[in-house]
């Protein structure tokens, strides 16, 4: 049985791109963007070794105090965004997430394409969260 989490992390050392193996399920892979300086993005793999992959950016924004702008907002985006769906964790936090199955081969690739289109979406709709977190 494959390994998927060693199967990304030898992609994305063959790709040149900077990780950070957090634990036996996460690798960190940190971007910056045009409009948000830090996209920190986790690749979380399943237990067991299932050709499961969640990715996920958790350091996004607080809506402490705002929760209901919040919500309005996530559902705005996920009307507009089909790949990455976006909410409120229990301590308001706004999360951008997505859920796929992944194989041997394509693992790598995909995994990282995922991360890749995830960043660009993160940062296009950046400028939306602000204005909605301090209007």
């Amino acid at each position: 049985m494959a390994s998927y989490k060693r199967i990304f992390i030898s992609y994305l050392e063959n790709e040149g791109i900077k990780f950070i193996d957090q634990n036996e399920h996460f690798v960190r892979v940190p971007y910056s963007g045009e409009n948000l300086k830090s996209i920190p993005m986790l690749v979380r793999f399943d237990n067991n070794n299932e050709p499961r992959v969640r990715i996920l950016c958790a350091e996004i924004a607080n809506f402490k105090g705002k929760e209901n702008i919040g919500i309005a907002l996530c559902n705005e985006l996920n009307n507009d965004y089909r790949w990455l769906k976006f909410y409120l964790d229990k301590d308001s936090e706004l999360i951008a997430a997505l859920d796929t199955y992944i194989d041997e081969n394509t693992c790598g690739f995909f995994c990282l394409d995922l991360v890749k289109r995830s960043v660009t979406i993160i940062d296009e709709v950046y400028p939306r969260i602000a204005r909605a977190m301090w209007a």
